[in-house]
């Protein structure tokens, strides 16, 4: 699975604004594949 920058933007908004490092953390989220789990608690 693959993100484009409008999805990987999406998925990291809450740190818009916040972490200086987000146009870098979008560039990194979207250069390669990407694994999802899903990690239900008890």
């Amino acid at each position: 699975y693959s993100l484009d920058k409008v999805n990987a933007e999406e998925f990291l908004e809450v740190y818009k604004g916040v972490v200086h490092e987000y146009p870098k953390m979008v560039e990194e989220l979207m250069s390669g594949a990407c694994k999802a789990f899903f990690v239900p608690s008890k």
